[in-house]
């Protein structure tokens, strides 16, 4: 299920127009802006029946755009991550089950400012994606 969830998370990232890079991993030095990393941020086991779990799966999706190296600055940063707000949003609403991989998809956000030895603006996203497992 991991997989395959975060592969799905991770193609829907990577069709969107104006992101260069797509990481699975917390990556150091990111090649373009603005880039994304995914990666697992939790899972929940839910008690459902004696013959299945509900797991809840949370994945982390942070937009990163760089304000400095590239001479981007503050305003170009914050129209850019602003274009990919909904667009974002949009391609999880769209696809609530993950094609199947999930019977329901959640998507909460917030904005903020990081430094990663130079100034970026980010966009970090939480995916709550629920599949039920069945007990052996």
């Amino acid at each position: 299920m991991y997989s395959a969830i975060k592969s799905a998370i991770s193609a829907h990232i990577q069709a969107i127009t104006g992101i260069k890079n797509v990481y699975g991993y917390e990556k150091g030095n990111l090649d373009g802006y603005p880039s994304a990393v995914i990666t697992l941020e939790g899972i929940d086991c839910i008690y459902e029946t004696n013959t299945e779990d509900e797991r809840k799966y949370t994945f982390k999706i942070k937009v990163y755009q760089e304000m400095e190296a590239d001479g981007a600055g503050a305003s170009t940063a914050e129209t850019t991550l602003e274009a990919l707000l909904d667009t974002i949003i949009a391609k999880f609403e769209d696809d609530w089950d993950l094609g199947g991989n999930c019977h329901k998809v959640n998507i909460k956000g917030i904005s903020g400012y990081v430094d990663r030895e130079i100034n970026m603006r980010v966009l970090e996203f939480a995916i709550d994606c629920y599949a039920l497992y069945t007990l052996t």
